[in-house]
């Protein structure tokens, strides 16, 4: 779909659609556009710091994260998909 940005045109993507194209591939993802989560994506499952806010061991990925791209920190909460993580990653 295109979108008219200031007399730009603009591509919008279907999050459902990239979130069910990136399935499987979530952790190549994740390490490409959040090097922060590089402690995360060694250790899936395993909890770590907490790549937005720090402490000692916050937040883990989910054991199916390259199927969802799905993590939770324990105190901003849970990202059930990829782009919810990477929206919050870089906010």
């Amino acid at each position: 779909m295109q979108k008219n940005d200031g007399g730009r045109k603009r591509r919008t993507l279907d999050a459902r659609v990239v979130n069910q194209e990136a399935r499987g591939h979530w952790l190549d993802i994740l390490g490409a556009l959040a090097h922060g989560l590089t402690p995360a994506i060694n250790r899936v499952g395993r909890h770590v710091p907490c790549p937005v806010h720090g402490g000692k061991d916050g937040f883990r990925l989910f054991q199916n994260v390259n199927e969802t791209g799905g993590g939770v920190c324990n105190t901003c909460g849970a990202f059930d998909d990829g782009l919810s993580l990477l929206m919050w990653y870089n906010e």
